[in-house]
């Protein structure tokens, strides 16, 4: 469970919902949201519920919480909700009733990118009046770091940031095999995996001798990013993923531009995040699920770093009016406020 208290107008209500990997933490995750929101919601007399949409626990614990409360609900979507996860033919159901029925209760449809906007006016073709894009922000000068050593290096450290899903493993797992053997190439990850979890992902594919896990979130984590020469998006190639990766742009994208260092995208042409990339020349880019093709981007990376430095510093400048707080922030407060 995650609040935003200093977004706390006492008109609005912020709060959003954590995955969890074990099952049986589920519904103990919506109970746990049910009580806190009603707790919140009587204390402060809240007037109207904004949703953040990134995990299934919470869209239906706002189903319950708007039956309990019958307070005004508007959706920020992150992700794809209903189609998100492969699911018994009941959860289906279940998903879809519960996504349309709060779709149709709601009063603003905001979402993270136009793809996943426009998905859902396709899915919802009678709401599309009420669905807005505000994307992802964040505050830039936090992130930025600038990278000045351009000599030659005897290793590059490649990082990757955040939970390695069924939305990214296939091309994690390839880039472990394509650096497995040069040892001038070191990936780092730094996911919220517990032990467990990154001893199965080792037995399905993800390890090398120059392949190292960690964690860190916040100041600690721009810290480490310092100590990166290149930031890796990974996307799936699957077919059974590619709705989702059609769609999103994937949360870490903000900060990786706001941090101008270089980026290595390796997603499939259709993707949304490919798309953004390719038309505004974001980084490195690789469209196909191929070892020969990531080896040699990474060799044109390491011949010509000082040109993607550049890159990565007209990228970040390029990204600002998508991804700036100020705006997006402004933007948000004037739908819920006005």
């Amino acid at each position: 469970m995650r609040f935003f208290p200093e977004f706390n107008s006492g008109r609005t209500f912020y709060f959003s919902g954590i995955k969890f990997f074990k099952f049986g933490f589920y519904f103990t995750q919506i109970f746990d949201i049910i009580k806190k929101a009603l707790y919140l919601c009587r204390k402060n007399n809240i007037k109207s519920i904004l949703l953040i949409v990134d995990a299934g626990p919470c869209m239906l614990a706002s189903f319950f919480l708007f039956f309990l409360t019958k307070i005004p609900i508007d959706f920020y979507f992150f992700d794809l909700y209903k189609g998100n996860n492969s699911l018994s033919r009941i959860a289906f159901y279940v998903a879809s009733f519960i996504e349309k029925f709060l779709i149709k209760k709601s009063r603003y449809l905001f979402f993270i990118w136009d793809d996943l906007k426009d998905f859902y006016k396709n899915r919802y073709p009678d709401d599309v009046q009420k669905m807005f894009v505000i994307s992802s922000s964040i505050i830039y000068e936090k992130y930025y770091i600038s990278k000045t050593d351009l000599s030659k290096k005897s290793i590059y450290r490649i990082y990757y940031t955040g939970s390695i899903s069924k939305f990214q493993f296939d091309i994690i797992k390839l880039f472990c095999e394509v650096i497995r053997n040069h040892s001038d190439l070191e990936l780092y990850l730094f996911t919220p995996h517990k032990k467990t979890e990154i001893k199965i992902l080792n037995e399905k594919g993800i390890y090398a001798k120059n392949v190292y896990w960690d964690y860190a979130e916040g100041d600690k984590l721009i810290k480490e990013l310092k100590k990166a020469d290149l930031l890796l998006m990974p996307f799936s190639f699957l077919e059974e993923n590619k709705i989702v990766v059609s769609i999103m742009v994937g949360g870490k994208i903000v900060e990786y531009l706001a941090s101008a260092i270089p980026i290595l995208l390796i997603a499939p042409s259709y993707a949304a995040v490919t798309k953004f990339f390719m038309n505004y020349n974001l980084g490195l880019v690789v469209s196909e699920s191929s070892k020969m093709a990531v080896e040699s981007i990474l060799r044109e990376f390491i011949k010509n770093e000082k040109k993607y430095l550049e890159t990565a510093l007209m990228a970040r400048e390029v990204s600002k009016k998508f991804f700036t707080a100020e705006k997006n922030c402004q933007l948000l407060m004037n739908f819920l406020f006005n």
